[in-house]
């Protein structure tokens, strides 16, 4: 069969792993292939060659150009991207569809221009893209990927210094954004201080010049000129991601074709094995960063599939377009379900139990209402309950990956039961490609592991110095390797050296164990840990992501000295549940702001309660317990400087700007007022 002149073939599908019969131990998931090092593989993975194995898996796509055309051959040229055609829209009779030929010719019109206008030079050149999530985003990608010019993303929310700091970095020859008003206000900095000699914008300007031009424009200026695609060397870069910068300034991690295609083919095997493939009909809802490694694999899985993905015109209405979208495979986040899970949790929790706990059991004796031991009345309330979330996510969901950051197993669990689909957890990093682990899906006892190695890396775990994470003890530092670890940080050899070591094992930073059943844990950071002087070693983000399960709490970052025996912790209150739920003595309580609030010192006990409550239900040590909290009213940001670009805390700048309001933490009473604290913007 030949669609638009591209061969089809199954030779992959005869080259894969035979490995259909062979059944999973679930009792021990990882092999320990090396027990020197103490290497683990994925047991079904643990005889291939990694390095290798999957090239046979699509051998014809041999860089990231070529998945557009593979999923244009999976999908028979079906639809491809959908384009909402008003924020307004109500029904799927809204969303404009183009297939797989009409997006390709547009990446080659496109990727046409770059190398013939403007003169790029394929494996060399790069290009900043600085843009929302849209259609317009991936054919400048794509076109990038297929004539072979080095692509930086850049998030949608980056202020003025971050754009110039990149594109100086990088010395990227093209930017290109979305909206030009994002960058009207620098435009001539940009001229002036980098190697930008051409901006394009995805939106029309009415001016244009040498250096100004539309996409619209350059479609119909190359439109009868499309030039041949030149041949890419798959060890070439593809793409310089920013990782997150939780420890400083964002870095850029240098990934080749080849290390996103390991990715990339790795997880088409894995869905394959676990039944949840992505096919040409499946529909994917994109609305987390496109910059972000998680979402572009993501994606790029969805393309060589031949699935369809729209993009969601506005993060606020997420829900409004699930419900259009109906999308069959979704890619999650945990603070998302984390509020979802929240809303509904209070309706269904009795006095002292977990929602899932219940509902399990009651399941678990049996599916059938009729049975004695259900309660008949609770039934119909999780049913109906139930029923409202899958609408929520349009009602065809088959399967939930939820990435990016780690979350409650019975968050996990009750999603499992509420969408009655498939539901698992990935871990990874940027400079792995997103390739780390990933929780088998026909598996629920693995909710609160991030599951196995994916196919195409190996793991084990180093001790730590100055803890008791010993190997042997199977705790450590985790440490990834495969064909999907990246080369090294764009201009900055020194820090490649601390990431890289000359195994070739990438140092995550992370320390995790392994559970009795084979599978990973993540434990908490290396550089996150602290000491109290009573000797205990504190992971702050394990007991940050137990005390957000509180619905006061919208945002905390515990924080201890090492002179002192306990944590105490920066609150930032969530502002719609106070609103509806706390009720004091205060006169004129409708109209008290979140500052007035902060300061009330019964709002500040009742928060402080409920962390007691939590550390309770965890089995949290004393010591893990907040000896004292500070209400804020100013939520971390991007903009302050305490989140990073994907949202989580920049814990040393968030230690230097809280600083002082520790040390006055640990020298008043919990009880006694603390005094507000005017903290200079770092």
């Amino acid at each position: 069969m030949s669609i638009n002149g591209i061969k089809t073939n199954d030779i992959y599908k005869k080259s894969w792993i035979n490995c259909e019969s062979k059944k999973d131990d679930l009792s021990n998931q990882t092999v320990e292939i090396d027990p020197n090092e103490h290497i683990r593989r994925s047991q079904r993975y643990k005889d291939v060659d990694i390095w290798t194995f999957y090239k046979l898996i699509y051998p014809n796509v041999c860089t990231l150009g070529d998945l557009l055309l593979q999923g244009l051959i999976e999908s028979k040229d079906g639809p491809c991207i959908g384009r909402f055609l008003s924020e307004q829209t109500s029904s799927t009779t809204d969303i404009e569809w183009f297939t797989y030929s009409a997006i390709i010719e547009q990446c080659r019109l496109i990727g046409t221009y770059l190398w013939s206008s403007i003169n790029l030079t394929p494996m060399i050149s790069k290009v900043v893209i600085f843009s929302a999530n849209r259609l317009e985003h991936i054919c400048v990608e794509h076109a990038c990927y297929m004539y072979g010019f080095i692509v930086i993303g850049l998030h949608s929310t980056s202020d003025s210094s971050t754009v110039r700091n990149v594109l100086v970095q990088s010395q990227a020859s093209v930017l290109i954004v979305d909206d030009y008003k994002r960058i009207s206000s620098f435009l001539e900095e940009i001229w002036k201080t980098t190697n930008v000699i051409k901006v394009i914008t995805m939106d029309d300007v009415e001016k244009v010049d040498q250096k100004l031009e539309n996409i619209s424009n350059i479609l119909k200026k190359t439109k009868t000129s499309i030039k041949s695609l030149p041949k890419i060397d798959p060890d070439s870069m593809a793409t310089f991601m920013l990782t997150s910068g939780t420890t400083g300034e964002p870095k850029m991690a240098m990934l080749t074709h080849e290390n996103i295609l390991a990715t990339v083919k790795g997880e088409v095997d894995r869905r394959r094995f676990d039944n949840i493939s992505i096919k040409s009909n499946d529909r994917h809802l994109s609305f987390l960063p496109m910059t972000h490694c998680f979402e572009r694999t993501a994606l790029l899985n969805f393309f060589v599939k031949g699935g369809q993905v729209v993009f969601c015109p506005s993060k606020d209405k997420l829900f409004e377009y699930m419900a259009i979208v109906k999308p069959t495979r979704i890619c999650m986040v945990p603070r998302v379900l984390n509020n979802i899970y929240e809303q509904f949790s209070i309706s269904l929790t009795p006095t002292n139990k977990s929602p899932c706990d219940r509902i399990s059991t009651e399941i678990g004796i049996s599916k059938d209402i009729n049975h004695a031991d259900v309660d008949k009345t609770d039934w119909k309330s999780y049913r109906s309950i139930f029923q409202q979330v899958k609408q929520m996510f349009g009602g065809e969901v088959k399967s939930v990956l939820s990435g990016a950051a780690p979350i409650a197993p019975e968050v996990l669990e009750f999603f499992r039961l509420a969408l009655d689909a498939t539901v698992t957890e990935g871990y990874a990093q940027t400079e792995s490609a997103a390739a780390g682990a990933w929780t088998h899906a026909a598996c629920a006892s693995n909710f609160g592991t991030v599951g196995v190695p994916m196919p195409t890396v190996e793991i084990k775990l180093t001790d730590v110095d100055g803890t008791l994470y010993k190997a042997s003890n199977h705790q450590g530092e985790i440490k990834i390797r495969g064909p999907t670890i990246f080369k090294g940080y764009y201009g900055d050899e020194a820090k490649t050296r601390e990431i890289i070591d000359g195994d070739g094992w990438l140092h995550t930073g992370d320390i995790g164990e392994w559970t009795s059943l084979g599978t990973l844990r993540i434990i908490d950071r290396c550089k996150n840990i602290f000491k109290l002087n009573n000797g205990k070693h504190i992971a702050p983000e394990p007991l940050e992501r137990i005390y957000l399960r509180s619905p006061w709490i919208a945002q905390i970052f515990v924080d201890g000295n090492s002179d002192q025996s306990s944590v105490v912790a920066i609150i930032v209150p969530d502002e719609l549940y106070l609103n509806k739920h706390f009720s004091s003595s205060m006169e004129n309580k409708s109209t008290a702001s979140l500052v007035s609030l902060c300061q009330n010192s019964l709002l500040k006990q009742i928060i402080h309660d409920d962390l007691i409550r939590l550390a309770k239900q965890y089995n949290l040590h004393h010591c893990e317990i907040p000896s004292n909290i500070y209400l804020d009213s100013e939520r971390f940001t991007h903009a302050n400087g305490l989140l990073t670009p994907t949202m989580k805390i920049r814990r040393v700048v968030a230690r230097q700007r809280f600083h002082e309001l520790i040390k006055q933490l640990y020298t008043t009473t919990h009880s006694a007022s603390i005094k507000h604290i005017i903290l200079s913007k770092m």
